[in-house]
């Protein structure tokens, strides 16, 4: 049986009738575009976007709060502070959340992330990169092992294209969308492309929940029900697929 299937399945087991609700949604004051951007005065992008169809179709009532990606954690986890956090991965911050039963959805996107080069490293292998970049609050998780190699990290995205660009670090780790989105936005299409030799991976964003795990069912009935819809969201901020299937990726050495 697929995971939509399941889905649906339970869907009909569990009461679409739940109260509607007024909840607090911890999201990162980052701009990840096209996937959200949680930078300005106001959540938007495509999660915003889904998350408020999703609300709608429910009657709750969603206020976003932007965090800085370190805090966003602290307080959500280890403060027990607000109601969902968007995104999570089960294998993110394992160690803060020990001891506790995070509640996560099916997964909202797929992102592919990778270490971005200058196109003329594109071919680089592992053992020619000293110095990699992401985000404060991110692990470059298939680097960290290496005690040779440095991890620089920053507040923006901005601020990663310009380490790269200015030729600072040899790579940033970071999902391919927001890094190409950004480099489209800024009038630099294509100077950072992946390191084709160089493994990438495909984390799944999720709905997390310590309190209500019935609105997390509610959310999972509908991403089950509601593709055309997500494949028109995904469509309208540029999200692709990536075929990883039909190209593995290569892992590090």
């Amino acid at each position: 049986m697929t995971l939509r299937s399941l889905l649906l399945a339970w869907a009909l087991i569990w009461p679409a009738t739940c109260s509607a609700g007024q909840y607090l949604i911890a999201v990162e004051a980052l701009d990840f575009s096209p996937f959200y951007d949680g930078a300005g005065r106001e959540y938007r992008g495509y999660a915003r976007d889904l998350l408020d169809a999703f609300s709608r179709r429910y009657h709750h009532r969603f206020t976003y709060v932007a965090l800085p990606v370190e805090r966003l954690y602290l307080e959500f986890y280890s403060k027990r502070r607000y109601d969902f956090k968007f995104p999570d991965n089960p294998r993110w911050q394992t160690a803060l959340k020990a001891g506790l039963t995070p509640r996560y959805s099916a997964p909202a996107v797929t992102v592919t992330e990778s270490l971005m080069v200058r196109p003329a490293q594109r071919d680089i292998g592992f053992n020619q990169i000293d110095t990699i970049a992401t985000v404060r609050g991110f692990s470059a998780w298939p680097f960290r092992s290496d005690p040779w190699l440095k991890i620089v990290y920053a507040d923006s995205t901005e601020s990663l294209v310009n380490m790269l660009l200015g030729g600072r670090v040899d790579g940033i780790f970071f999902a391919e969308d927001s890094i190409t989105h950004y480099l489209a936005r800024t009038g630099r299409h294509g100077l950072a492309v992946r390191a084709d030799r160089i493994t990438h991976y495909h984390p799944e964003f999720s709905l997390a929940t310590l309190k209500h795990p019935e609105v997390i069912e509610q959310f999972n009935a509908f991403l089950a029900e509601e593709q055309t819809l997500i494949q028109s969201l995904q469509a309208k901020y540029g999200i692709h697929a990536d075929n990883w299937h039909a190209h593995p990726p290569l892992l590090v050495p």
